[in-house]
C-alpha cells in the first residue's frame, strides 16, 4: 500500500505541468479508492485465489494419481500381454507335439489295420479257394454221376465196404 501511495505521489508530480493543477487531488482521490478497494476485495480475493490454487492443486493431485494408477496397470497389462504370449508359444508347442503324436498313433493304426485287413483278405481268398474247389470237385461228380444210377441197396454196400 505504501508504494502504491508513493508511486502515485511521484507520478502526480513528474507529470505535473502547468495545466494540469488537479493532479495532486485526483491521485489522492485514487488512494482513497484503491484503499477502499483493497479493504473491500483484498480478503474475498486472496480467499478466492487461495481456493482456486487449492482446487488446481487437488485437481493436479488427482490427474497425478489417475496417471500413476494408468501407468500402473499398463504395467500389469504388459506383464499379463508377455505371459500370454508366452502361454500361447507353449501352447503351440505343445499343440505340434500333440499333432506328431497323433500322426504316429494313427500312422501305426492304419498300419495295424492294413495288416488286419491283408489277414482278413488272405482268410477269404482261402476260403473261396476251397469253396472253389469243393464246387468245380461237385460239378465234376454230379457230372461224372449223372448217368450212374446207384439203388439204396448197392450204396448201402459201398458205405459198408468203406466203413
Amino acid at each position: 500500500m505504501k508504494k502504491l501511495a508513493l508511486f502515485g505521489l511521484f507520478a502526480g508530480v513528474l507529470f505535473a505541468g502547468e495545466h494540469q493543477y488537479d493532479i495532486v487531488p485526483r491521485i489522492i482521490n485514487f488512494l482513497i479508492f484503491a484503499g477502499i478497494l483493497y479493504y473491500l476485495v483484498a480478503d474475498k480475493a486472496k480467499n478466492f485465489f487461495e481456493n482456486r490454487k487449492n482446487e488446481i492443486a487437488s485437481k493436479f493431485q488427482e490427474v497425478e494419481s489417475k496417471l500413476q494408477e494408468s501407468k500402473a496397470q499398463k504395467r500389469a497389462l504388459e506383464q499379463k500381454l508377455e505371459e500370454a504370449k508366452a502361454q500361447a508359444k507353449e501352447i503351440v508347442e505343445t499343440a505340434k507335439i500333440e499333432a506328431e503324436h497323433i500322426g504316429n498313433k494313427i500312422k501305426a493304426d492304419v498300419a495295424e489295420e492294413i495288416k488286419i485287413m491283408e489277414k482278413v483278405f488272405e482268410e477269404t481268398k482261402t476260403l473261396e479257394i476251397r469253396k472253389a474247389k469243393r464246387d468245380a470237385v461237385e460239378e465234376f461228380v454230379k457230372s461224372i454221376l449223372k448217368d450212374v444210377t446207384i439203388s439204396s441197396d448197392d450204396a448201402a454196400k459201398i458205405i459198408l465196404k468203406v466203413a
